[in-house]
């Protein structure tokens, strides 16, 4: 009886253990399950990421491809912008080597032509020398004629009193210019033939007419022949700047002034230029006269 509890006692202990072992094995079960799902999810994430990995792989082959692409692309536009390079600097090169031949083309054109010119210059200047040569005897000979002429007429004014024709001679060749022909006739006298309107009017010279007229070019040829500017009317002791006052000839007096005339020259009767002027009522005349320096405070002898 008491084997047999033994025995129960035993039985008990290992159904106890046995029990504890399957409870032991249900849990490793468990676990094991647990760990097959965590190996699956495992593996499906390994598959994933390999699927991943190869898609990244199959991508970066396509980049790899994709860029090698490009750089012979890259290789082959490079290449052909080196060979542009070249062509544009031997373009360069013979464009220089042409702008240099065209330079010394031009330099030799210059050249010929400058020569051109000067040999053109000097025949041209041959050809006028010949012609003048050719011409200058018939020239001179016409020269001679048309001074001996004018010699002849100063010779028979001289001998005349025809004022009119001495005045009117006097003032073509003023306006001829023929300042040689005027210092000709003014060497025997022939200005200083006079004019007089009436028996009480003062006699006055060419050169006194010229400037009463206002005749600034006669008055110019005459003065610049030597005919004194001072000279005096025979009666009156009028000159010439006194006569252009009178008669407010601005053109003449600002000319008589500039080569020294004196302008404050008085008459027989004390008059100056500017009593003259002032007499007449010429305002203008006046105050040049004064901003000349003439004097403002002269009285004559009335």
């Amino acid at each position: 009886m008491r084997e047999l509890q033994d025995r129960e006692g035993k039985l008990k202990q290992t159904n106890e253990e046995n029990n504890k072992l399957k409870k032991d094995l249900q849990d490793r079960e468990g676990k094991l399950k647990q760990i097959n799902d965590e190996n699956n999810k495992l593996k499906r994430d390994l598959q994933e990421r390999e699927g991943k990995l190869k898609q990244t792989y199959d991508e970066n082959s396509k980049l790899k491809k994709d860029l090698q692409e490009k750089e012979r692309k890259l290789n082959q536009i490079n290449d052909e912008n080196n060979k542009l390079k070249k062509d544009l600097q031997d373009r360069e090169r013979k464009l220089k080597q042409t702008n240099d031949e065209n330079n010394v083309l031009k330099r030799d054109i210059q050249d010929k032509e400058r020569k051109l010119k000067q040999t053109n210059e000097e025949n041209n200047r041959s050809r006028r020398d010949l012609q003048d040569k050719e011409s200058k005897t018939g020239k001179n000979d016409e020269v001679n004629s048309f001074e001996k002429k004018i010699l002849s007429q100063i010779s028979e004014l001289n001998n005349s009193n025809d004022f009119q024709r001495v005045y009117r001679f006097f003032n073509d060749l003023s306006s001829q210019g023929n300042q040689k022909m005027i210092s000709k006739a003014c060497e025997v006298g022939l200005w200083k033939k006079t004019f007089q309107k009436s028996v009480v009017d003062d006699p006055r010279n060419v050169l006194h007419v010229a400037c009463e007229e206002g005749n600034l070019r006669l008055v110019k040829s005459l003065i610049e022949c030597c005919c004194d500017k001072e000279i005096g009317s025979i009666n009156s002791g009028f000159t010439p700047l006194s006569y252009a006052s009178e008669y407010s000839r601005l053109d003449v007096i600002k000319y008589l002034v500039s080569v020294g005339a004196d302008i404050d020259a008085k008459s027989d009767n004390g008059k100056t230029p500017i009593i003259l002027a002032s007499e007449k009522g010429h305002l203008e005349v006046v105050k040049y006269l004064i901003s000349a320096g003439a004097n403002k405070e002269a009285r004559d002898k009335f």
